[in-house]
């Protein structure tokens, strides 16, 4: 299963939190000097994949 598209792209309000937690995590990593990136076992959907790139937000693709 694809978490992504069954339930980021299906429902705009998970996808706006997903993007509101992200950007506090990023925040706070900033704060504490440290590191921040988003590792998914599953491809990540493009329109995700330009936000992350606009906020700084480094992604990798672990795919099987």
């Amino acid at each position: 299963l694809n978490w992504w598209f069954m339930t980021l792209q299906s429902d705009n309000t998970v996808e706006l939190k997903f993007k509101q937690k992200m950007s506090e995590g990023l925040k706070i990593a900033q704060e504490h000097n440290a590191t921040y990136e988003l590792f998914s076992n599953t491809p990540i959907p493009e329109n995700i994949k330009n936000w992350l790139t606009k906020k700084g937000i480094p992604f990798t693709e672990i795919l099987h």
